[in-house]
């Protein structure tokens, strides 16, 4: 169309989020703006190109999904199903920021708008916006309800007409979050299947992200960082990107400090800091929890602590549902964070808030095990412990399941060490499977401190190296035959670091010390001795 032609506003709305979905969003981006700067369009042509950049916005920039959004809706004289559209992502773009008060003020006014045009479109992201609501309050019961509610609407509108990402991710996002994993897994495999099939690269990704942090709760660590690097920025990205924020960066950095990875663990923590002055608040919260457990894995406690001081200050309208936490069994990390800096009331106030999570919601009993094991930790009372660990049995949370095992042999370990052996050892196997090699390596310092120093059991499985990845295993090969790591490197076409990290992962897994000891190692496995 020539640059005058009436329908060309028109066509530049439609086609900003057809590049988006096809991996073109710096292409998407300039062709709206180059529009806007151009002048001369009529107030409905502007609301539609602003409402196509709102929806581009959202993964990258949230308070500019904000801004594009509430310029539309301000504009005189649009259709009401164009004024309910901008409304919608107003309320979600709000939502996303962390801005919950205002995105259920604006959701409500959206409704009005969306009813009157009878526009369903509208009504599956306002129902989106209102699970988030009731997250935020902690009803959970009522979130899942208008979750699925949201994901069917779209689901029978197509794929063309969503509004912004697929809403059944949110469902995926909130059952994770509520300790229903396998459920989560599956909405967001079935998510990247669709999405791939159907050539929708941006979708594909958003998806990625969400199965990265679904992998990480579950202790697929490994899975969990090729998600977050096959996800990672491409070249036709506006920039960071606040989706990714909250998702594989906050992936990457809890991997490498399950992992050790003192190196990888720095980058990300550079990315928190500026995370930490974001516009959008949940941006901001998310660099500031980075932080802090960034500074928990350097041995500062007290400057963890500082860290979190506003978080934790904030006013609740404003600040992420879980007093700024990521995610539920954060509450006993925060709890043994304040209480290594001698802070006992943020611990109380964690332990205040997930006992009452657990009480609102009965039926999940994720939350219970989080309620329980952050109040055997601020009371230091085993019996609580004991009932965490009783209660996470079931749970497909592997790390927080760890974690507890290893409170409550730690309680133990002071007064009965024999009695604690069993939970360590359990623990040590969920840590030895997660690939947390940090986390291996003190549960066995605790297992020595105890009198016992052994390698976790491999009954059950055939394989001779359990505790091994297969591209730890063929490290591990290579080197026991006596090449460098930049022979191993090259003959696997890896770089040198990716090779060191797998032989230093490799080390911790089979408690070995040097590699004169992996010769040996590799003969008696593969032998079956």
């Amino acid at each position: 169309t020539t640059a005058a032609a009436p329908e060309r506003p028109r066509i530049i709305a439609e086609t900003i989020p057809l590049l988006w979905q096809t991996g073109r969003a710096a292409q998407a981006r300039e062709l709206g703006a180059s529009a806007l700067a151009a002048g001369g369009l009529g107030s409905e042509d502007e609301a539609l190109i602003r409402l196509a950049l709102a929806r581009l916005s959202v993964p990258f920039d949230f308070s500019e999904a904000v801004r594009q959004a509430r310029a539309g809706a301000e504009l005189p004289g649009i259709s009401a199903t164009a004024r309910g559209r901008l409304l919608a992502m107003l309320a979600i773009g709000l939502s996303m920021s962390g801005e919950h008060a205002a995105a259920e003020q604006i959701a409500a006014q959206a409704w009005e708008t969306a009813a009157a045009a009878g526009d369903r479109t509208a009504e599956a992201t306002l129902t989106t916006v209102r699970s988030a609501v009731s997250f935020h309050r902690m009803d959970l019961d009522e979130a899942f309800r208008q979750a699925e509610r949201s994901a069917a609407l779209a689901d029978a509108l197509g794929v063309s007409t969503s509004l912004w990402v697929p809403e059944a991710l949110w469902y995926a996002l909130l059952s994770n979050t509520t300790g229903r994993t396998a459920e989560a897994l599956a909405v967001a495999e079935e998510g990247i299947r669709i999405t791939r099939e159907q050539g929708r690269t941006a979708a594909t990704r958003m998806w990625l992200m969400t199965r990265s942090r679904i992998h990480l709760e579950t202790g697929r660590l490994t899975d969990a960082r090729a998600d977050a690097e096959a996800a990672s920025a491409g070249t036709g990205d506006p920039g960071p990107g606040n989706l990714a924020d909250v998702t594989l960066r906050y992936v990457m950095l809890r991997v490498a400090l399950h992992t050790g990875d003192r190196q990888t663990a720095r980058a990300y923590a550079a990315e928190a800091m500026r995370m930490r002055s974001d516009r959008a608040p949940v941006v901001r919260h998310f660099g500031t929890w980075m932080l802090a457990l960034m500074a928990d894995f350097e041995g500062r406690p007290d400057r963890a602590m500082a860290e979190l001081d506003e978080v934790m200050t904030s006013p609740a309208e404003s600040r992420p549902a879980y007093a700024g936490l990521i995610d539920p069994a954060d509450a006993p990390v925060l709890v043994r964070l304040a209480l290594g800096a001698g802070r006992h009331e943020p611990a109380a106030q964690a332990v205040a808030l997930a006992e009452k999570r657990a009480v609102l919601n009965p039926g999940l009993t994720f939350l219970a095990a989080t309620a329980a094991h952050a109040r055997g930790l601020l009371d230091n009372d085993l019996a609580s412990l004991v009932r965490a660990v009783r209660l996470y049995e079931d749970c497909p949370r592997v790390l927080a399941r760890a974690s507890a095992l290893e409170d409550a042999g730690r309680k133990l370990a002071a007064t009965r060490t024999s009695e604690a052996v069993p939970y360590f050892e359990t623990a040590l196997a969920l840590y030895v499977r997660a690939g947390a090699e940090r986390d291996v390596a003190r549960v066995r310092r605790r297992l020595r401190a105890a009198g016992v120093r052994r390698r976790p059991s491999a009954s059950g499985l055939s394989d001779a190296w359990p505790e091994l990845t297969a591209a730890e295993l063929r490290v591990v090969r290579l080197v026991a035959r006596g090449l460098t790591n930049q022979q191993a490197a090259e003959h696997l076409s890896l770089s040198p670091h990716t090779v060191s990290s797998h032989l230093r992962r490799a080390f911790t897994k089979l408690d070995v010390t040097s590699r004169a000891e992996l010769p040996w190692l590799v003969k008696r496995r593969d032998s079956g001795e």
